[in-house]
């Protein structure tokens, strides 16, 4: 592997990275549809006017609970949900301006310790760029990759609760058409 295929290495590394970040803030948006879509059947099928017969009918006191666990599941996704997109810093490159005034401070550096060897200077000037972009390549690199991999997590739990959500809407469905049918 050449120096320019692993420079080249490193930096799409690095770019998917910071691609995977934006796409866990698309499938964020997603999740949380569906958790609003959810949360809206639970309430949409709440009934209020059971709670008086709470403690004397099994299949109401199995509803409420029910909907208690699917509600509570739904507020734990949406926890979930919210510490996914919670904003985190990336590591970035500093920007190319920045780059620009290094690279022309230490050509002049380079000149003032040696005027006459301008293709050794050249060549050092190269090969100190490279070794300072992969040094910050693998630093931004090792840090943005904890940082998706905690938010990843944070993503599949929030998934994992909503999916429990989706199971107790399921059982409320059932408990709910049951009450109906027995004019409850």
């Amino acid at each position: 592997m050449t120096d320019k295929e692993f420079f080249d290495f490193c930096y799409d590394q690095y770019k998917l990275e910071l691609d995977q970040a934006e796409t866990l803030y698309q499938r964020s948006g997603i999740l949380l549809t569906g958790q609003a879509i959810l949360g809206g059947i639970i309430v949409a099928m709440s009934r209020v006017d059971l709670v008086p017969c709470l403690f004397f009918r099994i299949n109401v006191l199995l509803y409420y609970l029910i909907m208690v666990t699917a509600f509570v599941c739904l507020l734990v996704g949406v926890g979930f949900l919210i510490a996914t997109v919670y904003p985190r810093d990336y590591h970035r490159l500093a920007s190319v301006s920045k780059w620009k005034n290094w690279r022309e401070e230490y050509k002049a550096k380079l000149i003032a310790d040696d005027p006459d060897a301008n293709e050794r200077n050249k060549s050092a000037l190269e090969e100190q760029t490279d070794i300072s972009l992969l040094n910050l390549l693998a630093e931004a690199h090792a840090t943005n990759v904890t940082t998706n991999q905690r938010r990843l997590r944070f993503f599949q739990r929030g998934v994992f609760f909503t999916a429990l959500v989706v199971v107790n809407v399921a059982f409320q469905t059932l408990f709910y058409s049951i009450l109906l049918v027995q004019g409850v």
